[in-house]
């Protein structure tokens, strides 16, 4: 049998020691929904308030705000269903996998991966399955620039994407490289600049900065149905290599190139404009 709890729309619950919210199984959950549809309640989780992580429930019309000291959102329950118009309950998954090469070679498992929202720390987790598989849960919307690398190993590799407002699957790591990988948005080098938290491991590939200059022996990867449209100049002290089906658009800014330029797809400039191989670091 399911139980019900309803809350007062617009009206906010707060919690102060500690919340604990759960069904018995998968045909009796526990539904949490608000007086009126689509007018939300919340929970407000203050202090140092926490909330064990729920099971075998269903939440509609609710949100969950996080300002204790012993709590944080998404919440993802187990076992349970988003109905809708929720917020901060269930988080959207970004994942991919880490290689050595350009997709063939797995890293070891526990290997360290750590994922940025719009250049701020958002969580840590693992490589594992012996496929260099990791996988996040996390609160995103449409437009978050979002990071990925590698942190705190002797390997390197960043990947730079833009979030569409939903999960993001296959955003794969390369060691050494800057992939950069969005099939809707185009990517600028403010995109790189905010994805950018000046982190050892990420200016070990990319300047922090408004210029992103690619470190001498790295390389920037431009993937499939990605573009690319810098909007200003580009230095690769490394190399560059753009897919089949992706674009590197210059426009009018010059770019120089230190190391091996592959490309496969599309590169555009403006008649007259610089692509110079200077060989230089």
């Amino acid at each position: 049998t399911t139980s019900t709890i309803t809350l007062p729309a617009t009206l906010t619950q707060t919690i102060v020691t500690s919340l604990s919210l759960g069904g018995l199984d998968a045909n009796d959950l526990l539904t949490i929904i608000s007086s009126s549809a689509g007018s939300p309640a919340t929970f407000d989780m203050t202090s140092a308030s926490t909330l064990a992580t729920p099971n075998f429930i269903s939440v509609k019309d609710n949100t969950i705000l996080d300002n204790s000291s012993a709590f944080t959102t998404p919440v993802d329950p187990t076992n349970s269903v988003n109905v809708s118009g929720n917020t901060n309950w269930f988080g959207d998954s970004i994942s991919g996998n880490v290689y050595t090469d350009e997709g063939v070679t797995a890293i070891a498992d526990g290997k360290v991966i750590k994922l940025l929202k719009n250049g701020t720390t958002v969580g840590t987790t693992t490589t594992s399955g012996g496929v260099g598989a990791y996988s996040f849960s996390a609160i995103v919307t449409s437009g978050d620039v979002i990071t990925v690398f590698i942190d705190g190993e002797a390997e390197d590799g960043v990947t730079v994407s833009i979030n569409d407002g939903a999960g993001m699957s296959n955003l794969d790591i390369y060691v050494d490289h800057l992939v950069i990988k969005d099939a809707d948005d185009a990517i600028t080098l403010a995109n790189l600049d905010t994805a950018n938290d000046a982190d050892a491991d990420i200016t070990s590939i990319y300047a922090d900065g408004a210029t992103a200059i690619v470190a001498t022996g790295k390389e920037l990867y431009i993937s499939t149905s990605t573009t690319f449209a810098p909007g200003a100049s580009l230095d690769i002290n490394g190399h560059l290599e753009i897919i089949a089906t992706a674009t590197l658009n210059a426009s009018a800014n010059t770019v120089n190139i230190a190391g091996n330029f592959v490309n496969a797809g599309t590169f555009t400039h403006t008649a007259g404009t610089d692509l110079t191989f200077d060989g230089a670091t």
